[in-house]
C-alpha cells in the first residue's frame, strides 16, 4: 500500500529556541530531525522518507528571506541510514544553493536508551543576482567578482542522544564550510513531560556559538495539547521574546511565530514575522515491503521442524503458504509494510501455533523464530528401592485403556528411564520386578505439556533365610520346610542346611521344619509391619528318641496325683513338640519306688500318669494321641537303697509311640 502523507508544519523548535527570522534558515531543518544540519538524524525514522518544506520570513518590508528544501533518507542496514538534501536559500539579492549526502548510525544501548551519530559531505554554491538590484552598474566590480558565483565543499556533523524523554543533541552545521573549518556549534537540551494523555510540556535549552562573537542562550516552554495544538514562549540572551501557536489537522500542520526584537533594534523594526509550510512524503515507492524469515523449532531440544507457515491478511485471505527447510526449519519471504499478519504453523505431531505480527514503517527487516510444542511429551522417571533409595534395574510397563503400549527398561547404575508419550492421555506404569511387591503409578499429562516426570518406588519381598541344623552336633540337615501365611501352605522348600524365603509384608507367617527321624518344629513370624526387609531364623532340630526320655522333672504333691505348679512348664514343652507334629503318639509312663505295698504303687502310677495326659489333652493335643500307663515299681532305674535313689525312681517319662 502505497502511503502518503502530507505535512505542513512551522517548524517547533524554532519557536522553541528563539532564532530571529534572519536565522531561522541555519536551524530550523535541523531542528525538524532533517539531515540537512544535523546527519544524525538520518536514522531516525527506518523507513524511507522524503520532504519538501517552505517557508517566508518577513520584518515588514519586501524582499524577505525564503527558503526551499528538498531531502530523501532511507535505511540502508539495521541501525545505518543514508539520506540526500538540497537546500536554496534568497535573501534579497544573494541566493544559496547546496546538497549533501549523509551517513549515520544508531548505537542501541537499552530500549529506551540509543545514540546517533552522522555526517555530510556535499557542495555550496554562493551567486549575487545583480538582475535584482536597480540601477546596478554592469561593470562594477562587485558584480562581477567571481567571489559571488563560487562553489565550494561543505561538510557538516553532529550527534543526537536520547535517554527516555530525554534529548540532547550537538551539530556543527558548518563544520566545513567555503575552504576552512568552521566550528559554529549548536547544543540543545529538552525533556518532555507527559502530564497525561492530552497535555505534554517540554521545556528546552540552548546554546550556540562561534569564536568570532559571543555564544547565545536560549530558553522556553511549549505546551502541547492532544498532539494537535501548541503554543509556546521563550527568551534570548539578547533580551529578545517569541511566541508561537500552531495545529495539526490530519496530518497538515500550520504554524506562525512573532519575535519581539530588543531595543537596539526597535527603531527599523516593530518584530520579526515567520510562517512554515512543510509537505512530508513518507513511504516512497522504492520500499513496498520487507524480507521476513526466520526458523521453527522443537520447544524442548531447539531441533529444526519441518513445518507449513501460513500467513494471511487482516481480511483473512491467504497471501503466502511455505513449508521450512527439513534440515534447518528456516523459512523467507517478504510481507509489505504498514500491514498486520496472521502467522498459522503446524507440523506433524506438533501443537499448532498461530501469532499477530505486524510490520511497522519502521521495520526494514523482520526476524520471527517460533518453537513448537511436541504433542509428545518427554517422561522421565526413576525407580528406586523405598528403603533405601537405591536404584533398580527391571522392566516397567506401560499401559494405555488397560491395553500395553510399552515396556521400558530403567538404567541399572541410576534408575532412571526416559520415554516419549502422547499429551491429553492418562497412562498407568506398572512394575513387577523379582524379590519386589509389584507396584503401579498413574499419570497424566496435559495438554501442550512437553516435559513430566514420574517417581515409581518399590517395596522389596521380606527376605526370611535361616539355617536348618542337628541340635545335638550343629551339623546342617536334610530338611523340609514348609511356608504358611493364615494357615494356608504358599511355598515349600528341600534344602541342605539353608532355606530363603520372600513374603510380603503386612501379614503373619509360619515356617515348619522337618527332617526324618528329628522332632518338627515350627516358628512364628509376624510381618505386618517392619522396619526392615531382612530377617534371619536359624532353627535347631531335636533327635527324636524311641526309647523312653524326660523333658524335666514332673512332680506330685506326697502322696498324691496332684502336679505341683513347676510340673507345668515340663508338660508344655511336650505340648509344643506334639503340635509341631500332629502325627506324633506318645505314651505317658508312671513309675515309683519299692517303698509300700505293690498294688498302691501301681495305682499311684496310674494315677499320675493320667494326671499328665489329661493336661496334655488339655492344651489341645488329642486323646488318642496321648497314652497314659503306670508301670508301679516294676522299671526302676536306681536301687532303691537310699533317698536319692528313691527320688529317681519316682519319675514321669515320655515315649513316643507308633
Amino acid at each position: 500500500m502505497r502511503k502518503i502523507l502530507f505535512l505542513i508544519s512551522f517548524v517547533l523548535v524554532v519557536l522553541i529556541t528563539n532564532l530571529k527570522a534572519q536565522d531561522l534558515t541555519n536551524y530550523n531543518l535541523y531542528v525538524q530531525n532533517s539531515f540537512l544540519y544535523n546527519p544524525a538524524a538520518v536514522v531516525s525514522n527506518n523507513f524511507m522518507s522524503a520532504y519538501l518544506n517552505t517557508h517566508l520570513q518577513w520584518i515588514g518590508f519586501d524582499g524577505a528571506p525564503k527558503t526551499n528544501t528538498l531531502g530523501i533518507s532511507t535505511p540502508i542496514a539495521k541501525n545505518m541510514g543514508l539520506g540526500l538534501s538540497i537546500y536554496q536559500h534568497k535573501r534579497g539579492i544573494i541566493s544559496n544553493f547546496s546538497s549533501r549526502l549523509a551517513y549515520a548510525y544508531k548505537a542501541e544501548f537499552s530500549e529506551n536508551q540509543y545514540l546517533n551519530m552522522g555526517i555530510s559531505l556535499g557542495f555550496m554554491n554562493d551567486k549575487l543576482s545583480s538582475s535584482d538590484v536597480e540601477f546596478a552598474d554592469a561593470t562594477d566590480e562587485v558584480f562581477t567578482d567571481e567571489a559571488f558565483n563560487s562553489t565550494t565543499i561543505s561538510a557538516s556533523a553532529g550527534s543526537l542522544y536520547r535517554l527516555s524523554n530525554l534529548e540532547a543533541q550537538v551539530i556543527f552545521p558548518q563544520f566545513y564550510d567555503k575552504g576552512k573549518a568552521n566550528l559554529y556549534t549548536i547544543g540543545t537540551l529538552s525533556y518532555n513531560f507527559e502530564l497525561n494523555q492530552a497535555i505534554a510540556l517540554k521545556p528546552t535549552f540552548m546554546v550556540r556559538g562561534v569564536k568570532t562573537s559571543p555564544s547565545q542562550f536560549e530558553g522556553n516552554l511549549n505546551v502541547m495539547l492532544q498532539n494537535k495544538i501548541w503554543c509556546q514562549a521563550g527568551y534570548r540572551s539578547d533580551e529578545s521574546l517569541i511566541f508561537g501557536v500552531g495545529f495539526n489537522l490530519k496530518g497538515v500542520n500550520l504554524a506562525y511565530a512573532y519575535q519581539m526584537d530588543n531595543s537596539e533594534i526597535s527603531t527599523v523594526s516593530t518584530g520579526t514575522h515567520e510562517i512554515q509550510l512543510i509537505y512530508n512524503f513518507k513511504e516512497m515507492n522504492r520500499v513496498k515491503s520487507i524480507s521476513v524469515n526466520g526458523n521453527v523449532k522443537d520447544a524442548t531440544n531447539s531441533n529444526p521442524i519441518n513445518a507449513e507457515v501460513k500467513v494471511t491478511d487482516a481480511e483473512g485471505v491467504e497471501i503466502k503458504n511455505q513449508t521450512t527447510d527439513a534440515t534447518s526449519g528456516n523459512y523467507n519471504f517478504s510481507l509489505k509494510q504498514g500491514q498486520t499478519y496472521t502467522f498459522n504453523l503446524s507440523a506433524t505431531d506438533y501443537y499448532p501455533h498461530t501469532e499477530m505480527v505486524t510490520i511497522t514503517e519502521e521495520d526494514i527487516e523482520k526476524i520471527i523464530n517460533v518453537t513448537l510444542i511436541s504433542k509428545f511429551a518427554t517422561v522421565k522417571g526413576t525407580v528406586l528401592r523405598i528403603d533405601n533409595n537405591k536404584p533398580i534395574a527391571t522392566d516397567v510397563d506401560i499401559f494405555e485403556n488397560d491395553a500395553k503400549i510399552s515396556t521400558v527398561k530403567t538404567d541399572a547404575t541410576t534408575g532412571a528411564f526416559e520415554v516419549k508419550l502422547q499429551s491429553e492421555k492418562t497412562y498407568v506404569f506398572k512394575i513387577a520386578a523379582k524379590n519386589y511387591m509389584p507396584s503401579s503409578q498413574n499419570l497424566t499429562i496435559a495438554a501442550l505439556e512437553n516435559k513430566k516426570a514420574v517417581s515409581l518406588s518399590l517395596t522389596p519381598f521380606v527376605s526370611l533365610t535361616g539355617k536348618v541344623t542337628n541340635k545335638a552336633d550343629n551339623t546342617s540337615l536334610n530338611s523340609v520346610v514348609n511356608l504358611y501365611k493364615n494357615g494356608t501352605l504358599l511355598e515349600t522348600q528341600t534344602v541342605t542346611g539353608t532355606y530363603n524365603f520372600s513374603v510380603e509384608k503386612g501379614a503373619k507367617y509360619e515356617l515348619e521344619f522337618k527332617a526324618t527321624d528329628f522332632l518338627v518344629k515350627k516358628t512364628q513370624h509376624d510381618y505386618t509391619s517392619v522396619s526392615k526387609y531382612e530377617f534371619t531364623n536359624d532353627v535347631q532340630l531335636e533327635k527324636m528318641s524311641k526309647e523312653s526320655f524326660s523333658l524335666g522333672a514332673i512332680n506330685f504333691k506326697t502322696g498324691t496325683a496332684e502336679l505341683t505348679d513347676d510340673s507345668y512348664e515340663t508338660l508344655d514343652k511336650l505340648v509344643a513338640i506334639m503340635k509341631d507334629d500332629n502325627t506324633l503318639k506318645v505314651e505317658i509312663s508312671g513309675h515309683t519306688d519299692s517303698d509300700g505295698a505293690d498294688d498302691k504303687n501301681q495305682e499311684i502310677s496310674d494315677l499320675r500318669a493320667k494326671a499328665c495326659a489329661d493336661y496334655v489333652i488339655s492344651k489341645g493335643i488329642g486323646a488318642t494321641r496321648v497314652t497314659p500307663k503306670g508301670y508301679g515299681e516294676t522299671k526302676p532305674i536306681a536301687k532303691n537303697d537310699t533317698p536319692e535313689n528313691k527320688a529317681k525312681n519316682r519319675r514321669v517319662e515320655f515315649k513316643f509311640i507308633d
